[in-house]
């Protein structure tokens, strides 16, 4: 096994065949369809996964509407959550974000005055439109496992 990877994005047709392509590939995948089931994936078994790959763009609950920054602004809360229990798991340095909107719109979340949001940008190691090619991610994967690995 090269990894455990956690995929969190509401378009499950997406997710379910890239997890199946990780691991053919070797990796072990699972993914999350909305922004409660990552924060419950994460704070339960934060050990359970070396990177994280959110949607930005998903929602909080089954049967509602995408909320524009989700990924980022859960990133925060969980970072918060875990900040309460003294130390954040290493998947949280580790998250690579693949949205609908440009990386310059991250630069503009971080002047926001919502802490978790401001959080949660802090958090993202790459960040990549939609029509990332395969070959990008999964170059940006191979380089956080490897970083994750040298740092143990």
């Amino acid at each position: 096994m090269t990894g455990r990877i956690l995929v969190a994005d509401d378009s499950t047709e997406w997710s379910k065949s890239f997890c199946g392509f990780l691991s053919r590939m070797k990796y072990q995948a699972e993914s999350v369809a909305t922004g409660a089931e990552l924060r419950d994936a994460i704070t339960t078994r934060p050990d359970d996964y070396d990177v994280l790959i959110v949607d930005n763009s998903m929602p909080e609950e089954h049967g509602e509407e995408e909320i524009p920054y989700c990924g980022v602004r859960n990133l925060g809360r969980l970072v918060s959550h875990f900040w309460d229990q003294g130390k954040a798991p290493p998947i949280l340095a580790h998250v690579i974000v693949r949205s609908i909107y440009s990386k310059s719109d991250l630069d503009v979340l971080r002047q926001q005055d919502d802490a978790e949001t401001k959080e949660g940008c802090e958090r993202v190691a790459k960040w990549f439109d939609r029509n990332v090619t395969l070959d990008d991610l999964m170059s940006a994967i191979t380089e956080l496992i490897g970083d994750m690995r040298r740092r143990r």
